[in-house]
Formats: C-alpha cells, sequence, structure tokens
C-alpha cells in the first residue's frame, strides 16, 4: 500500500478526533509525504510531513485510533500507521484489490 503512494493513490486518512475519516489524495517522495483533497493541488495546497520523521510503519488494525469503536468494522488487512516523530497518521484503503 506505501510503495503504491508514490505514484499517489486515495485513501481513507482516519480521524483521531472524529468517526470516520476522509478520503484524502496521498503521495509519497523521496523527501516528504504529503495528503489533501485535490489530486491537481498537491504540491501546494497539501499537509506535508518530512520522510525522515517517519519512525516506522505498522500495518494492520494496531494503533489506539485505529482500534476506536467507530473503525473496529475496517479490514485489519487494508489498514496502516505510518508513526511520525510527533503524532501518528492511520490510513485505510477501501478498495486495495483495485490499486
Amino acid at each position: 500500500m506505501v510503495r503504491l503512494c508514490e505514484y499517489g493513490a486515495f485513501l481513507n486518512k482516519r480521524n483521531f478526533n472524529s468517526e470516520g475519516g476522509e478520503f484524502k489524495f496521498v503521495k509519497i517522495t523521496s523527501n516528504f509525504i504529503k495528503w489533501g483533497k485535490d489530486p491537481e493541488k498537491i504540491e501546494t495546497n497539501c499537509q506535508i510531513y518530512p520522510i525522515k520523521d517517519i519512525k516506522s510503519i505498522v500495518y494492520g488494525r494496531v494503533s489506539p485510533n485505529l482500534n476506536e469503536n467507530s473503525n473496529k468494522l475496517l479490514s485489519y488487512s487494508k489498514c496502516f500507521s505510518l508513526l511520525l516523530q510527533k503524532r501518528t497518521l492511520d490510513f485505510y484503503c477501501k478498495n486495495y484489490e483495485e490499486l
């Protein structure tokens, strides 16, 4: 899943402070992970974190956020988390087979 984001992919970014999540366009470059609503504006209007901030990648529904009640029905194999130095980013790939 993460490797496919090199080209950009729509993933469901799961939010800790709200039920459910939003579909975001996620792109990973050699230096940054970026996400936003519009793939056309991913270079100018997006959230961005340096790749060097990623401590590890955890596959499955294992983060505290992904184990919240609103996320319990998500398929374990379609979830992953990026553990950054100061936060965790949780994603769900609804149409994993289509990627």
